[in-house]
Parts: structure tokens; sequence; C-alpha cells
């Protein structure tokens, strides 16, 4: 199968769904040609029997510019669909009653979304999504928001030797299991900061989400992106535990529960000295980093950051615009009942109204459900769907179809013929004269009838009196002869 779209060509054959086959090139650049000429889905059919759940279509760094989603489909359903368009290539008809609807759902089973993130304390993007998010107060009482700080392990580390004879190591805490990523940010970031700030992070959400006070998880991160992530003036880093525990001070968290979660999360047998306990923390394993590895390889979390809303897998920019499309898609009654337009002032709708429900939009979704228009425009007409062309003459011959009295211009615009009406006219007229005649006939002949029974009747009567009387004559001149 050959890519129907190319460099060369730079053209979509008809359907705006380019179906391309995997390889030769990445993913991004496949993207970028289809988006190029006119495309809105990139279908991708892989090239090989590897299930494609397998397969993670990451971007090269160059995808910036790509605006249209790209679905990978099986090497098998890829045949099906080449199949068909060889064997109906030339038959159009046939062609345009294959429908591809590609349909992006997010599931919502309570208007909660849930939303997983896989982060690290230096995932830069999202503390810049975050401070977007913080902007919508409403909002986030709908979010179940759950944050995993993910380490990794030294390349050359191994989990067989017991922590109390790990060598502590420079840059990694437990003995070289928990280590940060190679950085991708401009900051100068030390890697053990870095990791001590995931445990100081993962246990301020733990303490704000016991005591549903989530907000103040958001206020911490805002706050320490702007006064600690950044470096100074001079070049010099705030990225510090002591910088961190400031912006709790600043935020009203408890310091003494924060720094005792932070202690717990140690794993060890016994009761250690604050002075051992120091020594010990760069070899001991560590629960609350154990539990967020654990839950990545359970929801086969590949990139970092990676979210999962509603426990999709997010693959979209994590600009404000695709994070709140995503989340609000998860909502089953999505911002109604908490933001109404009436109580916001103009300002502040100004500021909603990217998030706000929207009636109109919404009966109009649920009618396309309804009625299972794919297309657009999708046209019915007195509830049958209209395949033709849009062309006024075609359009105008399917609504004059519908109507049993038609109206003049189906008869100049839309193809229709009038039929004289003298036959029937005539042919009425002699049904309606034939009726008379035959019924008075009808009525004649019965009346006939009766009277010719009748005259039957009187005859045969007078007949009998006559036979009677000469009976009674004839028997007394016999009788008289006798005497």
């Amino acid at each position: 199968m050959k890519d129907i779209v190319t460099e060369k060509t730079n053209k979509v054959d008809r359907a705006p769904i380019v179906m391309v086959d995997r390889g030769d090139c990445h993913f991004v650049e496949k993207a970028r040609h289809i988006q190029r000429a006119g495309g809105k889905v990139a279908l991708v059919v892989n090239n090989d029997d590897v299930p494609v759940e397998h397969i993670i279509m990451a971007d090269d760094g160059t995808g910036g510019d790509i605006m249209i989603p790209l679905v990978l489909i099986s090497k098998k359903d890829g045949q099906i669909l080449e199949d068909h368009y060889k064997n109906n290539k030339n038959n159009p008809d046939e062609l345009r009653r294959l429908i591809l609807d590609v349909d992006f759902q997010i599931e919502h089973n309570s208007n909660t979304v849930k939303v997983e993130v896989f982060m690290n304390s230096e995932s830069e993007e999202v503390y810049k999504l975050v401070d977007e998010l913080s902007k919508f107060p409403e909002l986030l009482e709908y979010l179940n928001f759950i944050p995993y700080y993910l380490t990794f392990q030294r390349y050359d580390f191994d989990n067989s030797i017991e922590p109390e004879k790990r060598v502590a190591d420079e840059n990694c805490l437990g003995g070289g299991k928990y280590c940060a990523r190679p950085f991708y940010s401009t900051e100068k970031l030390d890697e053990k900061s870095v990791l001590k700030e995931n445990l100081l992070q993962k246990c301020i959400w733990q303490y704000t989400s016991d005591r549903n006070i989530t907000g103040q998880y958001f206020e911490y991160l805002v706050r320490f992106y702007y006064g600690c992530y950044k470096s100074t003036d001079q070049g010099e880093s705030r990225f510090t535990i002591e910088c961190g525990k400031a912006t709790m001070d600043k935020v009203g968290l408890p310091e003494s529960k924060i720094d005792k979660c932070f202690a717990e999360s140690f794993i060890t047998n016994e009761e250690l000295k604050p002075i051992e306990f120091k020594r010990m923390e760069a070899v001991l394993e560590n629960k609350i980093f154990n539990e967020d590895i654990a839950k990545k390889s359970k929801m086969h979390a590949k990139l970092l950051p990676s979210a999962f809303i509603n426990g999709k897998q997010f693959w979209g920019s994590y600009e404000k615009k695709a994070v709140l499309e995503a989340i609000c898609s998860g909502l089953q009654k999505k911002l109604k009942s908490a933001i109404k337009k009436e109580a916001l002032k103009p300002i502040e709708f100004k500021k909603m109204e990217a998030v706000l429900e929207n009636k109109i939009f919404n009966e109009d979704i649920a009618k396309k459900s309804k009625m299972h228009a794919k297309l657009l425009p999708s046209a019915f007409i007195n509830g049958k769907q209209f395949w033709g062309s849009y062309e006024k003459k075609a359009v105008l011959e399917a609504i004059c179809s519908g109507l049993q009295k038609k109206p003049e211009i189906c008869y100049k615009e839309g193809g229709f013929v009038k039929t004289s009406t003298t036959g029937k006219t005539f042919w009425k007229f002699f049904l309606i004269v034939l009726g008379i005649v035959l019924g008075i006939s009808l009525i004649i002949f019965i009346l006939c009838r009766k009277y010719m029974a009748k005259s039957v009747v009187d005859k045969l009567s007078e007949s009998d009196i006559d036979l009677k009387v000469n009976t009674v004559v004839t028997s007394y001149l016999a009788l008289k002869d006798k005497s």
C-alpha cells in the first residue's frame, strides 16, 4: 500500500482522514505531510503484527506545529480498508458508503474527574499547567488530582543488596535505587534536591488530600515554581529543601506534620536517632517512591510527565486549552451546577467561558448522537438521511419528494414534471354518471319486479274464485238432476 500523502503530491485523496503505512519516516513527519495537505486525521497502519497498544507514538521534539491527531491501527485492520478500496476504486458509489468515524472519548462515571499525573519536581510544564488551572478554583472542586513522583534506578544498581549494606550515592537516594532523570530544564538543579522535593511535594499532597484542601497543594506548587524553581538573577539555584519549607510556611502548611510524613516514608526496622537517620536515608528503601514506581508499572506510564484522565492516557499538549478540553470531556455535568452566568461579573465570565457548559452545544451534540450523524454537513429530510450532492437541484428534488402537494419551484428547479389532469377528470365524471344510471336502473328493476309479482298473485286469486263457483254450480245441477 502506498502512502496517500507524500511530499511530492502534497494532496489529500478526497477524504480528510488519510491512511498511510508505518515506516520510512517518523510519525511526526507523516502527520506534518498530511496536515499540510489538508488532512484532518492521520491513520497509520502498523507494518508488523505487534499489538498497537504496545507502541508509543512519541514526539521527536519537532511536533510543536502538529494540530491533527495521529491514530495507529493494526496491520490486519489496515489490510481490510486497503482491500475495500482496491476492490471498489472504480465504484465511487460504494466507496462513499465507507465512513471512518474517529471519536476520542473520556469515560465519565461521576461528576468528578480523576487526573493522575506522573511527574517530577523539575517538570516545568506541570508547574505552568497548575498555574493556569489554579485560576479556575471552581474547576479544581471537580478534580481528583493524584500526583506520582517518578524516580529511576542507576544503571548498575543491584536490588538484591540489603539497604543497610548499600553504598551511598552522591546524586541518588536508596543507594542508587532512586535517581532523578536527566534534566531537560535550563535551570541549575541538584539531583538530590529534586528527589527530596519530590518527597516533600508528595507529603504535602497527602496532607491536603486527606483534609480535602488540595487547593493548598496547588498553591504550594505555584509559589515554589516562582520562588524556588527559578534561579536568581545571578544564576544561583534556589531549588532547595529549605526554600520548599519556607514556601510551606507562606501557604500555611504545618511543617511538623509534613516532616513526619517525610521521615516515615523511609523503611527501617528500628528507630533511628536523627544523626543515624541522616546517614541512612541515602541507602534506605522509601515507601512513597516504591508505591509510585509500582503505579507507573501498572499504568504503563512511559513518558515524563504522563497524565491519565479517568484512566485514559492523555496524549495531547500540556497547554491549558488542550488539558481543559480533556478534563471537561470527563465530566457529566461539567460546570453547569457550580458556575452560573448570572453570578459572574463580566470580567469573571470572560475568564470562565473557556470552561463553561453550553446548553446549545449540548443539545446539538445529543441530537447528533440520537440521529447517528457522522458527516459534516449531514442532512435529514423527514427523518431519512440525505446522501446526495448538496447542489440546488439534488436538494430540491429530495425536499419536493417529501411533499404531497408540490409548489411551482419543484417543477421549475427540482426536476419534477406536471402530469395532465384532463383524462382523470373525464373518467371521474364518466364513473359518476355510470354510477347514477346503474343506481336508477336497479331501483326501476326492483319496482318492476314487485309490481309483476303482485299482478301474478292477483290473477291467480281471481282464477281460484271462478273455479270454486263453477264447481259449486256443477254440483248443484248434478244433485238437481238426480232428484
